[in-house]
């Protein structure tokens, strides 16, 4: 049986391998954003040029049997909660080679980092859909580098702005398609808008606001609860079993 830490750093070589690098100045990362024109993240003008692409190493990991899954599984693990300390340790602050080998808080940010590289190729959307209610409970992490990680995954997969909202004392999780409408407006934008309003199309997938928007009555919406978020209603099917926090689909 492997050791947390094994797996930890298996799902962090994938990261890496998966990811592309720039001559971006003193940490040669690629820096990435979303433009109106183009269906493709694209690199930031400061990333220019790009050294390495990984786009072969995220299309051939795309097709490894199980692979998306288990990352999903692990990713939705986390994320760490409360305040770091000996007994509690965060991946971003407090571990410890040799103590903290077997400690299960060390996977969920790489796995995460895996699949946001993955998400770089927007073939790979449909299928990383289910982890996203995952990633809003990640995305505030009291863990910088689970944070980190998450946030970066909800923006590649075309979320520019938080698509995560609680309802009903956070009893209910609804989560925003992605949407951006011909002057720019995101989902976060509809918050007061009219029913025609709604009606209103995003001009990269031709879905209305009615469809992607929670605000608007779309969306797609999970039960949610200490242990288990449940997906209500027809939609991605959501994994299941396991150690992991379950998302079952309520709406749309």
């Amino acid at each position: 049986n492997a050791l947390t830490s094994q797996i930890m750093w298996a799902a962090a070589a994938l990261q890496n391998v998966a990811a592309s690098y720039c001559s971006t100045a003193d940490d040669g990362r690629c820096y990435w954003e979303w433009t109106l024109e183009n269906p493709h993240v694209v690199l930031e003008e400061d990333s220019l040029p790009m050294i390495s692409d990984g786009i072969m190493v995220r299309e051939t990991m795309m097709k490894i049997d199980g692979l998306v899954d288990t990352l999903t599984k692990l990713a939705c693990t986390g994320p760490v909660e409360g305040s770091f300390h000996n007994d509690n340790v965060f991946p971003g602050e407090n571990t410890v080679m040799g103590r903290d080998d077997n400690n299960p808080h060390l996977i969920a940010w790489a796995a995460t980092g895996a699949l946001k590289n993955l998400a770089l190729e927007p073939t790979s959307h449909e299928r990383l859909e289910p982890v996203l209610s995952c990633m809003c409970r990640m995305k505030d992490s009291p863990d910088w580098l689970e944070q980190h990680k998450s946030s970066d995954l909800i923006l590649f997969m075309r979320r520019e702005q938080d698509p995560c909202w609680y309802r009903d004392d956070e009893a209910t999780l609804c989560i925003d398609g992605n949407f951006v409408d011909q002057d720019h407006y995101h989902c976060d934008g509809y918050k007061h808008a009219t029913e025609e309003e709604c009606q209103n199309e995003c001009v990269v997938t031709g879905v209305s606001a009615k469809q992607a928007c929670c605000e608007c009555g779309g969306g797609t919406r999970y039960r949610t609860g200490s242990s288990n978020t449940m997906l209500l209603g027809s939609g991605n099917s959501m994994l299941t079993g396991g150690a992991f926090r379950n998302d079952v689909l309520v709406g749309p």
